[in-house]
């Protein structure tokens, strides 16, 4: 059984037309996700 307890709500938004995303989880601050020039505009963290 699924303990809802647990659950964790999480969001991911694309800011732009390039790679810019913002990711959000319930009750802590956004975190920006960016990809370096010429993909993205180097605005936060570059993805994995």
């Amino acid at each position: 059984m699924f303990d809802k307890s647990k659950e964790m709500v999480v969001s991911i938004d694309l800011l732009n037309e390039k790679l810019h995303f913002e990711g959000n989880v319930r009750g802590n601050e956004p975190i920006s996700i960016d990809y370096i020039p010429p993909l993205g505009d180097n605005f936060g963290y570059t993805s994995l």
